[in-house]
């Protein structure tokens, strides 16, 4: 899950989905969650669920872009959180501990908190502290990101095939990156690489 800066924006969105073409702007066709390149099916996410925090659904600092995956994904353990605890707080202190119970792509490195290993799988990273493992494994169970799919004739999450895919590419790329010492051809592999990922997505691979 790599980190993201959305910008400052001036406009006001009375449909936050007039917000999706701003959002690509700044951020690319990308799921900002698994990182998954995508095009019509891209939506905008709410960080903080408009279904429990109303006065952030149309707020561009709540907004993100997410696959279908990690979108309906997200749903359940955010209604369980508040649930269990955020809507017994005053809604400031609601807002505070969601955005604190979870990493979060717009405010914290989540590069350091996750470790990308061989055939595409995500885990918490071993050097984290004990209550920032917590915090980082609560975020990869948030929007799924360490599962892999069950038996599906439909192939509704591909989330971590394709990851599978860009891991298994980047691999054969780092290996004939090892293996070139033509200054030339090394230059033009390295622009495969950057546009490879440019198409597919999945930089933390």
């Amino acid at each position: 899950m790599r980190p993201v800066v959305r910008g400052k924006n001036t406009k006001v969105f009375k449909d936050y989905r007039n917000a999706r073409k701003n959002l690509i702007d700044q951020l690319g066709e990308y799921c900002s969650y698994c990182e998954m390149r995508l095009g019509s099916s891209l939506a905008v996410e709410h960080i903080l669920p408009q279904a429990l925090f109303s006065d952030e659904k149309t707020n561009w600092e709540n907004f993100c872009l997410a696959c279908i995956n990690c979108n309906s994904t997200k749903k359940s353990p955010m209604e369980r959180r508040w649930k269990d605890s955020w809507q017994n707080l005053h809604i400031i202190s609601a807002k505070i501990a969601a955005r604190s119970e979870f990493y979060w792509l717009d405010q914290d490195n989540t590069f350091r908190a996750f470790e990308y290993t061989k055939g595409g799988h995500i885990q918490v990273h071993p050097f984290l502290s004990l209550e920032e493992q917590k915090v980082a494994q609560a975020t990869v169970e948030m929007v799924g990101l360490d599962k892999t799919p069950k038996p599906d004739m439909q192939m509704k999450d591909r989330r971590w095939i394709n990851r599978k895919d860009a891991w298994e590419t980047a691999e054969r790329y780092r290996q004939n990156l090892r293996k070139c010492n033509d200054e030339e051809l090394l230059k033009q592999m390295q622009d495969m690489i950057v546009s490879h990922a440019v198409d597919k997505g999945f930089f933390s691979v």
